[in-house]
């Protein structure tokens, strides 16, 4: 019960935005400022509603957290693209710039996903992480369909197969080590790019805070 309510909660306030963003857009078409402006719509994380045992966000790196809204309108594109390949956000940045004609950016790991509305193909890894109050310290590769979770305090490995099990469900590390094995070291080299050490993290974990 406690569930279905904060999901009401949820889908409310969802609702909600959908409204403002609604008045928003109008408001821009009425004035005739939609027509020289480009509109990005995207949210920094989903929310988690015991699908993996818990609630709220940060403390996993399942889709029902990670899987989040991304949709742009740009100017002169009239017809709709629904994109199913995997995008990332940070690669909204590298998008405006190509969309408004700008040189484009170095030194950023994003990359325009223009190619994408003129039907060309882009080959693209995900990466996500989560240190959600020090408590979790996980880090992610998405390669395709296949998703790969590994925690940096004990060195648990999850593999996933989004196409067959979206939900994640059946942890595939076990069945299919080669897979686990490479996907975890293209990780550990992002990793590496990062300029995390996974070693700092193993055995740690924080402490409860103690109130008295």
């Amino acid at each position: 019960e406690d569930v279905g309510y904060l999901k009401s909660v949820y889908e409310l306030k969802v609702r909600q935005a959908d409204e403002r963003l609604g008045q928003f857009m109008s408001h821009m078409r009425s004035s005739g400022l939609l027509q020289n402006t480009i509109v990005v719509v995207i949210s920094d994380h989903g929310d988690e509603f015991m699908e993996h045992g818990g609630l709220d966000h940060g403390a996993t790196l399942y889709e029902e957290q990670v899987h989040v809204v991304m949709a742009m309108r740009f100017p002169g594109y009239a017809r709709k693209h629904e994109i199913q390949d995997t995008v990332r956000t940070v690669d909204v940045f590298p998008t405006l710039f190509d969309a408004m004609g700008l040189p484009p950016l170095t030194g950023v790991d994003g990359v325009s996903l223009l190619p994408l509305l003129r039907g060309e193909k882009l080959d693209l890894d995900a990466f996500a992480e989560t240190d959600y109050r020090l408590f979790v310290h996980h880090r992610m590769l998405r390669k395709g369909n296949y998703k790969f979770i590994l925690d940096l305090l004990d060195g648990d490995r999850e593999l996933y197969d989004l196409s067959a099990d979206p939900g994640e469900q059946k942890d595939l590390s076990s069945a299919d080590p080669r897979r686990t094995y490479e996907m975890e070291q293209a990780l550990r080299r992002w990793m590496e790019r990062t300029r995390t050490n996974p070693q700092d993290y193993l055995g740690v974990r924080q402490k409860p805070i103690e109130i008295f």
